[in-house]
């Protein structure tokens, strides 16, 4: 699936520990350019969170 737009919210990262090791997610807000917007809510985990900021 492929969405694009604009980015209008960044929440929050979030991190904890588990049995495999540390995690981190940080969801994003994302705003379509359609006729039409929609606004489409997604997360990134591990080290794709640093790429994002």
């Amino acid at each position: 699936m492929e969405v694009s737009g604009k980015i209008i919210e960044i929440l929050e990262v979030k991190s904890g520990k588990s049995a495999n090791g540390e995690w981190r997610k940080q969801e994003y807000v994302l705003e379509t350019e359609a006729e039409y917007p929609k606004k489409v809510c997604f997360m990134a985990w591990g080290d794709k969170v640093t790429h994002l900021s």
